[in-house]
């Protein structure tokens, strides 16, 4: 049954106005269990490889152009893929009148669409207002992201959702922890790295838990690393001695209260991922497999933990395919290569799918998504086996749960003329995103319980550049 959280906020700074105003958002908070799973792609996926096009009726209304502009750019190449190719695997979906494949890795994830589980938000990337081609010719530094095809800094800005990566200090999943925690008082909604390190589940006070991906959470636990043999136990009672002074100082007592808090949730997963569900179909010699193994054995236990609301992250490398990215011609996945990246994304995404379905009917509500600093340029970069793709802006991403109205290619896709189109920054097809990182951040923050009037202050003041599409209709 769903419960609402109408506890009102504790006496402090801002007032009564803030105080109405934060107990007007806690009460149209849930406390029902609900999940966020950023699976990050580190590198830069090759957005033009994943999402092809067959038929696009916005940019190209004869039947198959869109097709045509993709093989003019990458026919011939070892990054291609045929018509024939890409009809065997079997990965032709639709969205309204149009068509596109997915990658042939992707099989799993095209049947998750084609059951209206699985959505693509086209073109979104690092965007800090609407932007054209004629403004990135100028280059204005107030416009355009900081360091634009620099992968530490579009990382960076991604995860923090801003737009120059020297103000990343917090983590946009992070700031929605904050927001649940210090705003709406529900101090059971936490973040968890699971095998992965990343500025997204950071927040300006919320930390995330980590733990390494073979499910033994003692094995490495942030910001407190609990162990339980007795060299440790002098530590843990100095720790607990620091951690039950107060002195009065606001900031020093906050700050006590969240590393308790980090404690209590860290021994509470330690004691209890043992009796976790075991999820045997995950292929564990698949990285990202592992991880979201891991996530699922948190998600099983989180009822009787009483844990409300969480965020997950985890990440897969090896995407900056500038050369030997692989295709049709390479033939089999070979590790190392593009088609081997998508076949681990897609293994594990269909293998978390299902162990999320097992645990109970309906399954738990959760909503996965991808990243990626940047997508690559369409035209590729090299020759023979060695070709790739270099840096590019923006990509498409996926959105995969049961709460997504699936089965559709929201944003807008690109026109992909080569020298023509008004969707690339460059002649070799960047493109120019047409849906920002703040958007994307924005309509998941709001699925999970964030306020509409809370999203500002959450995803940051550029936000308001995209008034009257702040949230995205793919939940």
């Amino acid at each position: 049954m769903k419960r609402t959280f109408g506890a009102l906020a504790a006496m402090g700074g801002g007032g009564l106005l803030g105080q109405l105003g934060a107990a007007s958002a806690q009460a149209s908070v849930t406390t029902d269990y609900q999940a966020l799973v950023c699976i990050f792609l580190y590198g830069g996926n090759d957005c033009h490889a994943t999402l092809v096009p067959n038929s696009v009726a916005a940019t190209n209304p004869k039947k198959g152009v869109a097709f045509d502009q993709y093989f003019e750019a990458r026919g011939g190449s070892h990054v291609f893929y045929d018509r024939d190719s890409l009809d065997k695997a079997k990965t032709l979906i639709s969205s309204g009148s149009d068509s596109f494949y997915l990658h042939p890795e992707l099989s799993g994830i095209a049947k998750l669409y084609s059951s209206k589980r699985a959505a693509i938000l086209a073109n979104v990337g690092c965007l800090r207002k609407p932007t054209t081609k004629a403004e990135f010719a100028k280059q204005d530094p107030t416009v355009l992201p900081e360091s634009l095809f620099s992968h530490s800094d579009q990382q960076s800005e991604w995860q923090a959702a801003v737009g120059d990566s020297t103000k990343a200090s917090s983590g946009w999943g992070g700031r929605v922890i904050d927001q649940f925690n210090m705003r709406y008082k529900m101090p059971n909604v936490n973040a968890f790295n699971a095998g992965s390190n990343g500025l997204f589940t950071v927040g300006k006070t919320a930390r995330p838990l980590v733990a390494a991906a073979t499910g033994d959470v003692n094995r490495a636990v942030r910001p407190l690393v609990v162990r339980t043999d007795e060299r440790y136990h002098p530590v843990l009672e100095t720790f607990n001695q620091f951690m039950s002074f107060d002195n009065g100082v606001q900031l020093v007592s906050a700050a006590n209260e969240l590393l308790d808090k980090g404690a209590k949730d860290a021994r509470l997963l330690s004691g209890s991922l043992g009796a976790a569900a075991k999820f045997t179909n995950f292929d564990l010699s698949n990285a990202l497999a592992r991880q979201l193994q891991l996530v699922a054995q948190v998600i099983s236990v989180s009822s009787q933990l009483a844990f409300g609301k969480q965020i997950f992250f985890v990440s897969l490398g090896g995407f900056d395919t500038h050369g030997s990215q692989g295709g049709q011609a390479t033939g089999a996945a070979a590790p190392g290569t593009h088609p081997h990246l998508m076949k681990q994304l897609n293994d594990a995404v269909v293998s978390f799918d299902d162990a999320l379905a097992s645990l109970s009917k309906p399954a738990p509500n959760v909503t996965t998504f991808t990243c990626s600093e940047f997508g690559r340029a369409l035209q590729p970069s090299g020759t023979g086996t060695g070709t790739g793709t270099d840096h590019g802006w923006g990509g498409h991403q996926f959105i995969i749960g049961n709460a997504v109205k699936g089965g559709k290619v929201y944003g807008t896709y690109p026109d992909l003329t080569l020298g023509k189109s008004p969707d690339f920054a460059t002649e070799r097809g960047t493109l120019i995103p047409t849906t920002s990182v703040l958007q994307y951040g924005a309509t998941l923050a709001k699925w999970l319980g964030v306020a509409k009037e809370d999203l500002v202050s959450v995803m940051g003041p550029d936000l308001e550049n995209f008034s009257g599409n702040q949230v995205l209709e793919f939940l």
